[in-house]
């Protein structure tokens, strides 16, 4: 049995982030009466950093650095940690009632669900991508999406994905205020600049990875979408 899913796709531009968390804002409302079925929103973003539902934004991010580099920052509405957004990096927004057919276990079964779709997606590739609990898709224990979902009426659910098909390391290195950056400053705060680039680099590359990276290829951001939908507004609800 399939169940259907409804698609669209912001391909004209990268949307603001007041623009594209907007849109998704909208997604659990459509999709709060019984029947109606998911509805599934691809897009990108303008560089970017956004910061989840809980965080303190001033904690998370140099915001001097932000505004320094043009990049924007915003909230979402859906929990989990900071994240990176760009034109290279594909943003998912997705609504579904909780009483769908193809829906098991709530959030739970959400998360599983859109990991599937992504790690069908991915498969495409040849990219074999498991799901980590909580909220990590890895690919060989590097993280190439991060998810997140929350509750936003009683019989809805927004789910939020990023998907890495490349990625800005040195730019999350000068916006970011994470934990690590600041050991890793601490660990070798008498090396020149260079070095400490270099390190976190290496760093960072060993817990992130992107699709492009995995396959060797400069795959375009909107085949990755178009997987992503070829597999997403089909699926079985008894995968």
């Amino acid at each position: 049995m399939t169940q259907e899913w409804r698609l669209f796709k912001s391909l004209e531009r990268p949307l603001s982030t007041a623009e594209g968390l907007a849109v998704d804002d909208t997604l659990p409302r459509s999709v709060s009466r019984n029947g109606s079925p998911p509805l599934l929103h691809l897009y990108t973003f303008v560089p970017s950093v956004i910061v989840g539902k809980y965080q303190d934004i001033e904690a998370a991010l140099r915001l001097d650095r932000c505004r320094a580099r043009s990049i924007e920052y915003n909230r979402r509405s859906t929990g989990g940690g900071t994240v990176i957004m760009g034109p290279e990096i594909v943003a998912l927004g997705f609504g579904i009632n909780v009483d769908y057919p193809g829906l098991k276990g709530g959030v739970g079964g959400l998360f599983e669900t859109m990991s599937r779709v992504l790690a069908g997606a991915l498969k495409r590739f040849g990219i074999n991508a498991q799901f980590q609990p909580k909220n990590d898709l890895e690919v060989d224990g590097r993280k190439i999406a991060g998810l997140s979902a929350a509750s936003e009426t009683g019989n809805s659910l927004l789910f939020h994905t990023s998907l890495l098909v490349d990625f800005d390391i040195p730019l999350m290195m000068d916006i970011m205020n994470t934990p690590l950056i600041k050991l890793l400053m601490m660990d070798i705060m008498n090396t020149p600049l260079i070095k400490l680039q270099d390190k976190g680099y290496n760093c960072f590359s060993q817990r992130m990875t992107t699709v492009r990276r995995e396959t060797g290829r400069e795959l375009h951001v909107e085949e990755v979408m178009n997987a992503i939908a070829e597999r997403g507004t089909t699926v079985s609800a008894n995968e």
